[in-house]
């Protein structure tokens, strides 16, 4: 498993940052996925199913959901996957004090009397001026619009106009999974 960490490590400090997709191999890299790479270069079960943990650890994802360049990517982005996987001064260490859902309370907190909770969106309108998000019973007029909600629930929503037809597809898969 060291092994198959040093080799990840080697490979994702190749990748540009700036612009990954630039990488001689990246058309490659891309179109495998993180366990295609796992099988070809982690040799025995036990390792791979400990690889794996630290994996699921830093993406919540399943090997097989996740783009061995955007892999690579991402462990360069954070040092290494050393760093990423590792608790003691890797990004693991740190825990937010009541959590997230704090946090959020936190940043809520001075717009609370504006927020309207149970409304879900049922039709986003976007024009270059402004945004208009329609619920069953409000109409919200925004310059932007930013949806912080799982992805399969956006197959709920009607887009005006109609999202590209890739990110529909994207978020169709998702609920199919």
């Amino acid at each position: 498993m060291d092994l198959a960490i040093r080799r990840i490590n080697k490979l994702a400090v190749q990748i540009p940052l700036e612009n990954p997709w630039l990488h001689l191999r990246a058309k490659e890299y891309d179109s495998m996925t993180l366990a295609t790479w796992m099988q070809k270069n982690i040799k025995t079960y036990k390792a791979r199913h400990i690889f794996d943990i630290g994996i699921q650890t830093v993406f919540a994802a399943e090997a097989s959901e996740l783009s061995f360049l955007y892999v690579l990517f991402f462990f360069h982005s954070g040092d290494n996957m050393n760093t990423l996987i590792s608790i003691k001064n890797g990004a693991q260490q740190t825990i937010l004090k009541g959590g997230t859902q704090g946090l959020a309370e936190k940043i809520i907190a001075p717009f609370e009397s504006h927020i309207r909770y149970n409304q879900a969106f049922r039709r986003i309108n976007q024009n270059q001026d402004e945004v208009v998000a329609y619920t069953d019973d409000l109409e919200i007029t925004a310059k932007k619009c930013i949806l912080a909600i799982p992805p399969v629930m956006i197959n709920g929503i009607r887009f005006f106009p109609i999202l590209p037809q890739q990110k529909a597809q994207l978020y169709q898969l998702w609920v199919l999974r």
